[in-house]
């Protein structure tokens, strides 16, 4: 469905331009109003158009005060300094020996001290405060410049399937588990990625938690908080227990990116984030089916995130994450050092939280996990999970929120943004070849 506006005043514009339509709908629409827009009554009209139909809604829009064009930055110079001819002296500072300085015209002058502060962000969802491995990577100073609503994405996920909670958002998918015996809902492949429950118990209900970790419902004044406030989920369920076959896993991740796959309808909502949280023994050598699948889809633009895996073994021996081009990610713990079981090496790309159900070092009474979506005897709760399954969410979510801010991002350009962008942990953190570990550092992706 897409929207207009027609009629005066000259320069109304939508924050809105494209609706993925549900039903019931509720919407609600930023209008923006040009600076130079005379003040009085106007009455424009929204155009909603689908298919072959259109609906136009006339509405009265009363403008009072239009605002004069912003002033230029202001400068704090110390007193006695030579002041560019472009600044015009504004008055004295409350600081001694300072003065404030306005640029009235011309260029910014190069070489002064300038820069714009932000509020941080934080969620008002109640448990946010147990979700110590979001601050852990800047999300608070990340959402203060983008929290990705009102600019729909969509992030897949290859994994076990995923359930209604009510804490998260839109999930649609497919089941790729081709055996009947294997998937736990008696049947092959089909439209529906659920995940049953009594498969969810033997799993932990992994897929469900990776999404959560993702696109949870945040500032809902409900549960905990997501990376993305705004993206939508597609899940790929390849995984009918904790093992599942290669060659559904691969399809699903063809089929998440826009690509046809023998016998299943193509996927409506292609992606442009997938988070591959599993592995096996491999080295993605050229020519193998690993190789190639991630290949077609990082071609397509597609950014790949896996999880470098939990066997505290050089991750260059696992794949998908040993494959070229796609983000493989390790897991620390509370106090950023690397999670004992996490893969390491100089395979892995990026760090971030896996946590350590065993400790808690941040001594807030609770344990050292993921708090992420969880059910127990079939009812939506929550639950505290690790590994480097629950880290590489992390990272997928930050690429979409990098990816919502600045949607030309090639896959290689968003890894080396936030590999660039990442902390560097201290040398205790040090495993075999991995005294150049890196913890992915949202806030500082997002910066210009």
């Amino acid at each position: 469905m897409r929207l207009a506006l027609e009629g005066p005043p000259e320069g109304l514009s939508l924050g809105l331009e494209t609706l993925e339509v549900a039903y019931p709908t509720s919407l609600s629409l930023s209008l923006r109003v040009s600076p130079e827009t005379p003040p009085g009554d106007y009455a424009p009209a929204l155009l909603v158009r689908w298919g072959r139909g259109e609906l136009r809604l006339g509405f009265a829009l009363r403008v009072v005060r239009a605002c004069a064009a912003a002033s230029g930055p202001t400068y704090l110079l110390r007193q006695g300094e030579p002041v560019p001819p472009q600044l015009t002296w504004v008055r004295p500072s409350a600081l001694p020996g300072f003065a404030l300085y306005r640029l009235r015209e011309g260029a910014v002058p190069t070489g002064l001290p300038y820069r714009r502060l932000r509020l941080f962000r934080q969620p008002n969802d109640p448990l946010y405060p147990r979700q110590w491995y979001l601050r852990a990577i800047g999300m608070e100073r990340a959402w203060a410049v983008e929290t990705g609503v009102g600019k729909p994405i969509w992030i897949g996920a290859v994994d076990s399937g995923v359930l209604p909670h009510p804490d998260l958002g839109r999930v649609e998918g497919y089941d790729f588990v081709s055996d009947p015996q294997a998937a736990g809902d008696c049947d092959g492949r089909d439209p529906d990625p659920s995940e049953p429950l009594r498969n969810g118990e033997l799993t932990g209900f992994h897929g469900t938690q990776v999404m959560g970790l993702m696109l949870a419902k945040s500032d809902n004044q409900r549960g905990i908080a997501g990376v993305h406030w705004g993206a939508g989920g597609v899940m790929a369920r390849a995984f009918g227990g904790l093992e599942g076959d290669d060659a559904d896993a691969i399809e699903a991740l063809l089929w998440l990116a826009g690509l046809p796959v023998p016998g299943v309808p193509l996927n409506p909502y292609p992606v442009r984030v997938i988070n591959l949280s599993f592995g096996g023994e491999g080295t993605c050598p050229p020519g193998s089916p690993w190789y190639e699948a991630t290949r077609r889809v990082l071609d397509l633009g597609v950014v790949l995130v896996a999880a470098a895996g939990n066997q505290n073994r050089p991750a260059e021996g696992f794949e998908p994450a040993s494959c070229p081009g796609v983000i493989a990610v390790g897991a620390t713990d509370a106090l950023n050092r690397r999670a004992s079981y996490a893969n390491y090496g100089p395979r892995v790309d990026l760090y971030a939280p896996g946590g350590m159900l065993s400790r808690d070092d941040d001594n807030d009474g609770q344990p050292d996990g993921l708090l992420s979506l969880g059910f127990s005897q079939g009812a939506p709760g929550y639950a505290y999970v690790q590994g480097t399954s629950f880290a590489a969410p992390l990272v997928g979510g930050a690429a979409a929120l990098l990816l919502s801010r600045e949607p030309g991002l090639s896959p290689a350009g968003l890894a080396e943004r936030l590999r660039g962008r990442a902390r560097p942990l201290p040398p205790e953190s040090c495993a075999p070849q991995a005294c150049e570990m890196r913890l992915l550092d949202v806030g500082r992706s997002l910066e210009p």
